[in-house]
């Protein structure tokens, strides 16, 4: 609901901040997707979680742009030609799957 608030307000601040929540949350969902295995044996792995995402939902702390300022950005940045090399790639690929596909269905 905040998000949408941001949006629906006139001021940017809010857009980005929310903006900024979300791509450092989908990160660490993708990390924690990736590490569920060992994490699941973290003694209180849920509570330290829920305190993680409060400190980055939080607009007091604002811990998600400060988690992006110091280690997303610089990262991004600097790997911003290749992420987007291997994007192009990736879109190709499937463009060619999506193809061949279509052209099977019609063969048949």
């Amino acid at each position: 609901y905040a998000s949408f608030k941001a949006i629906e307000s006139s001021q940017k601040e809010d857009d980005v901040q929310w903006l900024t929540y979300w791509t450092v949350y989908g990160f660490l969902n993708i990390v924690e997707f990736f590490t569920d295995i060992i994490l699941f044996w973290v003694p209180f792995y849920h509570v330290f979680k829920t305190v993680i995402l409060l400190y980055l939902f939080m607009p007091q702390f604002a811990g998600a742009q400060v988690l992006y300022k110091k280690v997303f950005r610089p990262y991004l940045v600097s790997s911003e030609k290749n992420i987007d090399a291997q994007f192009a790639k990736v879109k190709a690929q499937a463009a060619n799957v999506v193809e061949s596909a279509i052209k099977n269905v019609h063969s048949e």
